[in-house]
């Protein structure tokens, strides 16, 4: 064996000996073992590293345990995004039901959230997008929406998470929201077949005003183009037929338009393939 051959298998053997112990666990293990790490760093109140150890369980392509919602509310919570620490909670209690381990702390913290929620003021979102555990390319975002929302259905999961980011980031145009004034525009999102209904409420002198759209997906572009302007605290997506309108509008907030395209880029995508 030539000196050259000799060095590049000590080169190889100093790699495998630099890579961590768990780089080629099978995803369940992986799961389990970022969970524990979760449960440590909770326990020294490391919010921020929990928070991205819950990340990269909820990108990994396996089932999430009921107990990933109980700390991933219990995290959020803590950072001070209360609607996404609800929307977890909520999913742990039901999927652990009265006999899981958290059972009774998960229904403590929702009841802190609502009684904070009411007597704090609607100021500027500090987050940054709904669920950011569950953000990801591929597949297994679908199937972690699918687990998150108890459903088979990866259209049903990706309808249910576009309408949560509708309803948690509604345009106001504002920075600081009212609670007593009807304002703003909201939307809820159907899908008809290869239509997706669009319905935009807004008010004009606090009095209601709705109006509906209807997009046929077949051959439309899938791929969704955003916008944000700092000057009218707004970002948009642009209408798939036609580039320069405004279709959605949201509070302005990057990382939650740029998870709201690609969900519905996702969602086009799948009523396409299945037309």
């Amino acid at each position: 064996m030539d000196k050259f051959s000799r060095v590049k298998i000590l080169a190889f053997f100093l790699v495998l000996i630099a890579m961590p112990s768990w780089a080629n666990l099978p995803p369940e293990h992986e799961a389990a073992r970022l969970l524990l790490s979760v449960e440590s760093l909770v326990a020294e109140g490391k919010w921020s590293e929990a928070e991205r150890q819950l990340v990269k369980m909820g990108r990994l392509d396996v089932e999430l345990p009921a107990d990933f919602f109980f700390y991933h509310g219990t995290v959020l919570a803590k950072l001070e995004r209360a609607n996404e620490a609800q929307q977890s909670l909520e999913k742990y209690v039901v999927l652990a039901g009265s006999e899981g381990g958290y059972y009774s702390e998960a229904l403590a913290r929702l009841t802190d959230i609502e009684q904070r929620s009411a007597v704090l003021p609607q100021t500027e979102s500090k987050s940054a997008k709904v669920l950011p555990a569950l953000t990801g390319g591929g597949d297994g975002y679908i199937k972690s929406l699918q687990a998150l929302y108890l459903t088979d259905d990866p259209i049903k999961a990706l309808v249910l998470q576009v309408n949560s980011l509708l309803s948690a980031h509604p345009y106001t145009g504002k920075r600081v929201k009212t609670t007593k004034q009807r304002e703003g525009v909201r939307y809820a999102l159907s899908v008809n077949g290869t239509n997706l209904v669009l319905q935009e409420k807004s008010f004009e002198n606090q009095q209601p005003m709705l109006k509906v759209d209807k997009l046929n997906v077949l051959g439309v572009d899938p791929f969704l183009k955003n916008a944000c302007s700092g000057a009218e605290y707004i970002c948009w997506l642009y209408h798939p037929s036609n580039t320069h309108d405004r279709w959605i509008k949201i509070e302005r907030d990057e990382l939650v338009i740029g998870e709201l395209t690609d969900a519905l880029t996702k969602l086009i995508r799948l009523l396409q393939k299945g037309a």
